[in-house]
């Protein structure tokens, strides 16, 4: 019996790498019927367990898919500043129009200072860091207005001060932290919201989370929910924390068509 169960576990780990490591999916939302299609990156942990290799896999797929405006949702690295380079450098090569920080970035480890290395590297690559601040860019003669606001976790998020701009089409909130959204967005009149930080619980009971890290984990766990009616997309992410494991949550890029 015993062997039966450690037979059991290794099968159970063995598939947990493979989905983490070799597995990504592609979820796609239909929101609006404007025309716009956004690609939405959270999540990498770029490090020991997301390799540069994986990473251009990533880039490629989302190249293939030919969006409009490519939006990142922070947690670029894992355990520091050592791959925030590395990460962000590739990740600019499909022009973000707009990035947020998520609490692995802005953590601080033996290595220095996370938030400041990653907040450089979007500055020296041209890569629009929101901050608890906005931006309007222009598709296809539509006006969008970004918000983002810091992480909700590990830094002080505040968007009190941001309302939607009158010449704005469409309206984005791009928060790491789901959370966000009740305890300091409900004032926003968005459009849609792209979070991330849940990975959608990556250990599940066949797709049902044992935790995303999340208050509201039933209302805002993991894929295309809604918030007063507001939809809200929650990405699995691409990489993994704490253990290099997936189980029925596997890696996804987001795409959403506005």
């Amino acid at each position: 019996m015993t062997a039966v169960f450690a037979a059991a576990a290794a099968v159970l780990i063995i598939w947990g790498i493979c989905e983490a490591r070799f597995i990504l999916k592609g979820r796609h939302h239909r929101i609006g019927t404007r025309g716009i299609r956004i690609a939405y990156l959270s999540d990498l942990h770029c490090g020991f367990f997301f390799s540069p290799k994986r990473l251009e896999k990533v880039i490629q797929r989302v190249q293939e898919l030919s969006p409009d405006l490519v939006l990142l949702g922070g947690d670029y690295v894992e355990g520091g500043p050592t791959y925030a380079r590395e990460c962000l450098e590739a990740l600019s090569r499909l022009s973000p129009a707009a990035a947020v920080l998520g609490n692995h970035d802005i953590q601080d480890s033996r290595k220095g200072s996370a938030r400041e290395a990653a907040a450089a590297v979007c500055r020296s690559l041209g890569i629009p860091l929101l901050y608890n601040s906005c931006i309007t860019v222009q598709v296809k003669g539509i006006t969008l207005q970004i918000a983002g606001p810091a992480d909700a976790r590990r830094d002080t998020a505040y968007l009190g001060h941001i309302r939607r701009d009158p010449s704005a089409d469409i309206m984005i909130l791009l928060s790491h932290n789901p959370d966000f959204i009740p305890s300091g967005a409900q004032h926003l009149d968005f459009d849609l919201a792209l979070c991330g930080h849940t990975h959608g619980g990556q250990i599940t009971l066949f797709g049902r989370p044992l935790t995303t890290h999340s208050k509201y984990r039933k209302e805002l766990g993991r894929g295309l929910c809604r918030w007063k009616g507001k939809p809200v997309v929650v990405s699995c992410g691409l990489g993994t924390t704490i253990m290099p494991l997936r189980f029925f949550a596997s890696p996804s890029i987001e795409t959403a068509d506005l």
